[in-house]
């Protein structure tokens, strides 16, 4: 098996097309045509986090530290409600003071009370204790994404600090925490980042597999220039080797897991202008939609060349849609639909 998976990922001209097309037409068996929505809120960059690769990490002194306030996090719900999405997600550096867990539990309990089940929440706010992610959940959030980064120890390792803070079974057992208490899980890996071969990215295909995980967010590492990484950039393949490695990886993953939700990741559109589109043709089905305020972009970097796109109406999202409908007639969206993971519902 894991030598027919680096076989599919080192694929090139036709015979990656034909992987492409094939993971598409498994994920139109499997799922349906249907392409999810999900509107991203950059809820904080304040980050306890030191990771090698990551542009907020906490030893980052030139980031401008910013946590939207109850009342901006709402004004944008009402925005992505008014636009006609009911998928939400709250991403923000990973903290665990009790003052940021009220405030994401406070955010959840007002969504639910003023959207009841209208809109569908998703938090990636890190490793949390189990009893704040229990809280989260009775409070409202349903799912959760929280990337492993690495299946390998060792290569974790080596992109994170040796401290209390960074532990690689602590990882682990955060995402079981999550699958205990209910959630639909989401977690995934980097791509080609230096020092990982490609027997590493089949590996971290097949330990996605074992972790049953209902969703995943995966896509090519993309430097930052204020990260310890970023010393190794001589060591990175191009940028277009690391699009074909995460397209490729989609669509093993699709093959793998036939009726999981799959993103289509902004890292993909960094890397090429069309690189949501490639993703969704990939076998992805899930996109996100930013619409954190724009005086944040700059302060939410957790690589260079982040997309900038922001969306903060229904003819900013129409645009968009129309551009995904266009690239391919097979994409059928309706932003109104939460689209939960098949997966989670056939368990």
């Amino acid at each position: 098996m894991l030598d027919e998976i680096v076989n599919a990922l080192n694929l090139r001209g036709e015979e990656q097309r034909a992987l492409h097309q094939k993971a598409r037409a498994l994920t139109i068996k499997n799922v349906g045509a249907n392409i999810y929505l999900r509107a991203l809120i950059e809820f904080s960059n304040i980050c306890k986090k030191d990771c090698y690769y990551c542009g907020i990490r906490s030893s980052n002194k030139k980031v401008s530290r910013y946590q939207l306030s109850f009342q901006r996090t709402m004004e944008i719900v009402e925005n992505i409600y008014r636009a006609g999405i009911n998928s939400i997600v709250i991403q923000s550096g990973e903290e665990q003071s009790e003052n940021f867990i009220k405030e994401i539990e406070s955010i959840l309990y007002a969504i639910k009370d003023r959207y009841a089940d209208d809109i569908r929440v998703t938090l990636s706010c890190g490793e949390q204790s189990k009893e704040c992610y229990h809280r989260w959940f009775l409070a409202g959030a349903k799912r959760y994404l929280l990337r492993f980064e690495s299946s390998s120890e060792k290569i974790y390792n080596t992109i994170h600090p040796n401290n209390n803070n960074h532990n690689f079974n602590a990882r682990l057992n955060s995402l079981k925490d999550l699958k205990d208490i209910g959630y639909q899980v989401g977690s995934g890996f980097m791509i080609g980042f230096p020092g990982q071969r490609i027997e590493d990215i089949a590996n971290d295909l097949l330990f996605l597999k074992m972790l049953d995980v209902d969703m995943v967010g995966m896509g090519p590492y993309i430097e930052h220039r204020d990260t310890p990484l970023y010393a190794r950039k001589e060591e990175l393949l191009s940028p277009s080797e690391r699009l074909s490695l995460g397209l490729n990886s989609i669509a093993v993953l699709r093959q793998l897991m036939k009726d999981i939700n799959i993103a289509s990741t902004t890292a993909l559109e960094s890397l090429h202008p069309q690189g949501k589109i490639l993703g969704l043709k990939a076998g992805a089905n899930v996109v996100m939609l930013n619409f954190t305020y724009s005086e944040y972009e700059d302060k939410y970097s957790l690589y260079e060349n982040k997309s900038k796109a922001r969306f903060a109406s229904y003819d900013s999202v129409k645009r968009s849609l129309e551009q995904i409908s266009i690239a391919d007639q097979s994409f059928i969206i309706d932003p109104k639909q939460h689209g939960d993971s098949l997966h989670y519902k056939m368990k």
